[in-house]
């Protein structure tokens, strides 16, 4: 028997409680002998290990040693009081499962492998249903007495061991935790057993989280992704089977992380419709609501302006009366606001620049002011001239008046002088001062004022050449 690495001792102070249940009697640590530091194993305990008995090895230790280990009692077919000998080798080969999975039989009575290899523990429950990997050709015969005494012995053991010294289980280690799971897109199925044609038990919104209890030992392809099927708990006690593909792995204390990165990956994806961007739109907000930073809170409001966004250009024209969308659109009311010429629904600009000042001192500030500046604003201009200046000074000129230096400055001044340029040019004569009635040219004028200003405090030629232009309409409209 190969040395075991030595396991790292528990905490100093760390108190230990822990029990060793064996057909319904409890043996406390304190009741058990000492092991010696290298002992390889515990004298008898004098407990019964009748094959119909589960032990249960409990320990409430520090975090990270909570938890149950189930030694399960042998089944019905497998009783020592029936004749038979070593079983033999199984020969390994995978058969298909439903949905089109293959399986490799490496669980006992057929069922897949809990998550890692791992014994499950509380407060984890076997999976139902068919499951599959069971191999019907390769027959066992059952262990005889004294194989049977011995390993079950064997195993008693090595869970008191462990109970005693505070270290880890061997062969049969407690997870420290649930292995949970978030739910990575939308309206995902929920079905009683793996496979796309299985029923279907309920819908998982995006950003759902799940307890994963077992796993498919083969893997499915749906939608051009490969994974395997995951048997999970909810919340509310639901089961079932889920698409693994459509799932992360979720850490409360990554919880930020995982949501932007969901947040990118979905709103990257073309095609979506708005049910998905309305569900994206939900998770993110709830998500910056209990965001860890400042920063991360406003990196997920950035994000579920976006989806919000995303959610109104999908609606399209012919759902605009549809009864699921109009309640949407009135719960939203405050940050939505229709354009008769776009025919659509829009994000109102202000809350991109009421998130970038919230931001101001953050990375993501700029980011938020680009996206202000790109933001769609209602209504049309139709080429009159203090609309259009006005347009311009509140979105790529309020961009350049804060980040002068800005990722976008460049595009921004760009964007600027090509407009002044243009109407200082005026070839056909549409920007002539007569076609500026009188009550609007004093904001006309202090929309170029405004600009000037802006373009002075800029180091480049380009600004130098759109302040300039900018002059020669003050001329024209004072």
């Amino acid at each position: 028997m190969e040395a075991r690495p030595e396991e790292p001792a528990p905490a100093q102070g760390a108190e230990l409680g822990a029990a060793l249940l064996v057909g319904g009697d409890e043996l406390r640590a304190g009741d058990l002998p000492p092991v010696a530091p290298g002992q390889a194993a515990l004298p008898r305990l004098g407990v019964p290990a009748r094959p119909d008995e589960a032990a249960v090895l409990r320990h409430d230790g520090p975090v990270g040693l909570g938890g149950h280990v189930l030694v399960p009692p042998l089944p019905p077919d497998r009783r020592p009081d029936e004749p038979g000998d070593r079983r033999p080798d199984r020969q390994r080969h995978e058969e298909p499962g439903p949905g089109g999975c293959s399986h490799a039989p490496s669980s006992p009575a057929g069922r897949p492998a809990p998550r890692g290899g791992r014994t499950a523990a509380a407060p984890r429950r076997l999976p139902r249903g068919p499951v599959p990997g069971r191999d019907e050709q390769n027959s066992v015969r059952p262990d005889g007495p004294e194989e049977v005494a011995v390993r079950r012995a064997l195993v008693v053991t090595l869970a008191a061991a462990a109970l005693l010294s505070g270290g880890p289980l061997v062969a049969t280690q407690a997870a420290p935790g649930p292995d949970r799971r978030i739910v990575s897109a939308a309206s995902v199925s929920l079905r009683e057993a793996p496979g796309t044609t299985r029923r279907l038990v309920g819908k998982l919104p995006l950003g759902s989280l799940v307890v994963e209890l077992a796993r498919t030992g083969g893997v499915d392809t749906v939608g051009g992704e490969t994974a395997p099927w995951l048997n999970v708990s909810t919340p509310d006690g639901a089961e079932g089977w889920v698409f693994g593909a459509l799932t992360l792995p979720y850490a409360e204390e990554e919880r930020d992380a995982i949501a932007l990165g969901i947040g990118a990956d979905r709103l990257a994806r073309q095609g979506d419709g708005f049910e998905a961007f309305a569900e994206l739109h939900a998770f993110l907000a709830r998500a910056a609501a209990g965001a860890g930073t400042p920063e991360a809170r406003a990196r997920l409001e950035l994000l579920a302006l976006r989806a919000l966004d995303r959610a109104t250009e999908a609606i399209g024209f012919r759902r605009l009366r549809d009864p699921a969308v109009l309640a949407w659109v009135e719960a939203h009311r405050e940050d939505l606001v229709y354009s008769e010429p776009g025919g659509r629904w829009l994000v109102v600009a202000a809350r991109y620049w009421e998130l970038r000042e919230r931001s101001g001192s953050l990375p993501v500030a700029e980011e938020a002011a680009w996206a202000a500046a790109r933001a769609w604003l209602p209504g049309e201009c139709e080429g009159y001239l203090p609309c259009s200046l006005g347009n311009l000074a509140g979105t790529d000129g309020r961009y350049l008046s804060l980040h002068p230096r800005g990722a976008h400055a460049g595009e921004a001044l760009a964007n600027v002088a090509t407009f002044l340029d243009g109407v200082a040019e005026d070839p056909h004569g549409q920007y002539a001062r007569g076609n500026v009635a009188p009550e609007d040219r004093p904001g006309l004028v202090a929309g170029l004022e405004e600009l000037r200003g802006i373009l002075a405090g800029l180091d480049d030629p380009r600004a130098r050449a759109a302040a300039s232009a900018a002059e020669t309409l003050l001329a024209r409209y004072r």
